[in-house]
This record gives C-alpha cells, structure tokens and sequence, in this order.
C-alpha cells in the first residue's frame, strides 16, 4: 500500500511540469494567420511557431518573440525584424534589422 501511495504522490508532483511545458511551447494561433495572410504581426507571440519556407518578405514582425520559430527556407526579405527575440532564443534583432537580424548589444 504505501508502495502506491509514493507512485500516486510523485504522479501529482511531477503533472504540473508537464502541463508548463506544454504551454509553454505554443504559439499564438491568430497571430500566426495574421502574419500569413497579412504579414502583419508586430509584437505577436510566435514562439515555436511552423514558420519553415514561409513567404514573409515585407512582413511587419517588430518585437515579434520568434524564439524557437522554425525559419528553416522562410523569405525574410525585407521583413521588419526590430526588436524581435530571435529564433535562437538568446538574440534580440536591433533596430533597423530588416530582412535580417542584427543582435542588439546588451546593456551590461
């Protein structure tokens, strides 16, 4: 009985990590088919989002959080990418990263 009792307690222990986790990992379902069909999408939470061989030349995604977005084959050019945290989650894009990110420098 008390065998049963550390599984059943350690199964509530740990459900509140996984239930972080998974919503932690997703994306902003209308921001997402904002910037697909209008390629607006300035300060929109893409985080994770599947971003791979997407058409976002031109695109508005100014303080977007792109962390752990997949970009892989996506057409950023021209596409406003200040003040975005980057897909590599450590990067913030510069003012005036267009089509490209430019890492801001980091306030010590």
């Amino acid at each position: 009985m008390k065998r049963h009792k550390r599984v059943f307690v350690l199964y509530l222990i740990t459900i509140p990590f996984f239930a972080v986790s998974v919503t932690s990992y997703a994306f902003d379902q209308a921001s997402l088919d904002s910037l697909l069909s209008g390629r607006q999408c300035p300060r929109c939470d893409l985080n994770y989002a599947p971003l791979s061989n997407a058409n976002l030349s031109a695109a508005d995604l100014s303080g977007a959080n792109l962390t752990a977005a997949n970009l892989s084959g996506a057409d950023l050019s021209g596409a406003n990418l200040s003040g975005a945290a980057w897909s590599d989650g450590t990067t913030r894009c510069a003012d005036g990263s267009i089509g490209v990110c430019l890492a801001a420098e980091k306030a010590d």
